[in-house]
């Protein structure tokens, strides 16, 4: 039988164990309630164990006044460019970190868990991170600085031709772009440690043309023209926009523009007087002999099968390619260009020798047409002569300044046939008007009608007046060698 001593005891213990249980309930509440961290409590490196908001608040902000120098640290590869949080404008919030850390505690540990637990647990130490925020601009600014000692730009394959259709190709290089967006979305949202790292998000950068594009490539058409190599100026001119053409790749899908390509036909870029249409007539100007070449490369491309977006025909007609089948340009105004639709890219090559001018133009094999082209002459305008006086000239005589030339209305067409050479289809291109280039005929004065002879004699006594001699008219150098105003 259990004295009723013990008894009472126990009973008294019991209720005793109960009242200090429940005063512990409601100082752990009110503890709680109040906002107070429990112990071993830590926000980055400041204890706030047993503190509340405010308190905490103020404990975290003097330790975080060391933080501006907590170094940060670019990386990539071995490569690494060290600064500090004070300089990429970094900011920690402490308000946030505060609140956080507390919503975590009432989320996860309620009160009654410290009542249920041994005091190593309730003691164990929670380590809280602060959240950074970031001055972006500053941080791209930095980015940017050292792209120069990150980055290799991407070098396309090189390409040319040897002999008369072996190309060789050169292999292409890939480049290194940083990706500075990339690179701002993996900075780290906490301050972890005494240090920050930021790894460089470095790409691979492709170049536009490489190899594999040219493995099918095959000369889709060829076109020459003659020219007057005698003409030195007029020659000049020609090679240099060959040259300048020479080698010119346009890649799938985009445009190619002869005036971008070319440039600017001026004195200061190089390029020389020659006879040009001007007003009509053929009158010295810089770049004479351009249009030979885009006139050459209009007809290399019509042959090709190349979509032609913008060309325009000669005031009056030239005698290098047929009327209808020739193009002008003018640098600011006109220009010649093409659209790249052969599923591949497009090489041209063009050079002048020895008075002749050639384009070749190379593509995919699968692209490649036989293709021909045809012209209508539908309607014809005679010149007109014209003559002007030329003090200079002796009396009596003439000279032929400029030959005159018919003007014309043609229609042009390109035409698409297969393997057994049947017709498969029929493009119009254009419908040209030439106007009449008139002949131009210098006349010299007039020859006096009144003779002085010795004394006694008439103007009748005299022998009659030989005529003046007919000097060779002085050629503009023919069709052929003006070009068309730049």
């Amino acid at each position: 039988m259990v004295p009723r001593g013990l008894i009472t005891t126990i009973m008294v213990g019991a209720i005793l164990a109960g009242v200090l249980a429940g005063i512990a309930m409601c100082f752990f509440q009110a503890l709680y309630q109040a906002k107070h961290f429990p112990p071993g409590v830590y926000i980055g490196g400041a204890e706030v164990g047993g503190e509340d908001r405010e308190t905490a608040y103020r404990t975290v902000e003097s330790w975080v006044g060391s933080v501006g120098d907590i170094p940060v640290i670019f990386t990539y590869g071995s490569f690494e460019h060290r600064t500090d949080l004070k300089e990429i404008g970094a900011r920690v919030d402490i308000t946030r970190a505060v609140d956080d850390a507390l919503a975590s505690i009432r989320g996860n540990s309620p009160w009654w868990k410290y009542l249920m637990v041994g005091p190593a647990d309730r003691i164990s130490p929670v380590q809280y991170e602060l959240p950074l925020s970031y001055d972006m601009r500053r941080l791209s600014g930095i980015l940017q600085s050292l792209r120069g000692r990150l980055e290799t730009p991407p070098r396309n394959c090189e390409v040319k031709v040897s002999g008369e259709k072996v190309l060789v190709v050169t292999p292409e290089v890939n480049g290194k772009t940083v990706d500075i967006q990339a690179t701002l979305k993996g900075l780290p949202e906490y301050l972890q440690g005494r240090e920050v790292v930021v790894p460089i998000v470095v790409k691979e950068g492709q170049p536009q043309l490489r190899r594999e594009h040219f493995s099918d490539m095959v000369q889709l058409a060829s076109f020459s023209t003659r020219y007057n190599a005698g003409n030195v100026d007029r020659s000049f001119n020609l090679s240099m926009a060959a040259r300048a053409l020479n080698g010119t790749i346009v890649p799938e899908g985009e445009e190619f523009s002869f005036n971008g390509v070319v440039g600017p036909r001026e004195l200061n870029t190089g390029y020389r007087e020659a006879m040009v249409i001007l007003g009509n007539e053929f009158t010295p100007g810089v770049g004479g002999g351009v249009c030979q070449v885009v006139s050459t490369l209009y007809n290399a491309c019509l042959l090709s099968g190349l979509k032609i977006v913008e060309r325009h025909n000669h005031s009056v007609a030239i005698n290098y390619v047929p009327t209808g089948l020739d193009a002008t340009v003018n640098y600011g105004s006109k220009d010649f260009r093409f659209k790249n639709l052969s599923g591949g890219p497009i090489y041209l090559q063009a050079y002048a020798r020895a008075g002749r001018l050639t384009v070749r133009v190379f593509g995919p094999a699968g692209f490649k047409k036989d293709i021909r082209l045809e012209r209508v002459v539908v309607g014809t305008t005679p010149f007109k002569v014209v003559e002007r006086p030329d003090s200079t000239l002796p009396p009596g005589t003439t000279k032929v300044k400029q030959e005159g030339v018919p003007g014309y209305v043609v229609l042009s067409y390109r035409i698409t046939c297969d393997d057994n050479g049947q017709v498969t289809g029929r493009e119009f291109l254009a419908r040209d008007v030439y106007k009449p280039l008139n002949k131009v005929i210098l006349t010299g004065p007039p020859l006096s009608t009144e003779v002085a002879g010795p004394p006694g004699e008439t103007p009748g006594d005299l022998p009659p007046a030989e005529e003046p001699p007919q000097l060779p008219p002085l050629s503009a150098g023919g069709r052929d060698d003006p070009g068309v105003v730049q």
